[in-house]
């Protein structure tokens, strides 16, 4: 009888030990998903930027009427901008790594 008393013991810790290292990994999985989707969020922030600023200056340029070439010619710069910026963030990002 003790023998069987101690093969359940070592069950039932040995399935306390797999339910405390589950719950680790799961636990790391959320940190690392949360970590991704900074980074997502981060590389989203410009593109929403150049977007909202985009749209401003649509609108201003309809109430305004300027041309398409003024247009043309702040969205290349603003595209430059972004390039820049996306590339130093690159840089910075696989220093991180």
């Amino acid at each position: 009888m003790p023998t069987v008393t101690a093969v359940v013991a070592l069950a039932a810790l040995a399935l306390v030990v797999v339910a405390i290292d589950a719950s680790r990994r799961g636990a790391r999985s959320d940190r690392r998903f949360d970590a991704v989707l900074r980074r997502v969020d981060d590389h989203l922030e410009p593109v929403s930027e150049a977007l909202q600023e985009a749209a401003a200056r649509a609108g201003d340029l309809q109430v305004t009427g300027g041309t398409d070439r003024d247009l043309a010619a702040r969205l290349e710069l603003r595209l430059d901008e972004d390039r820049s910026r996306g590339s130093s963030r690159a840089r910075i990002s696989a220093d991180l790594r």
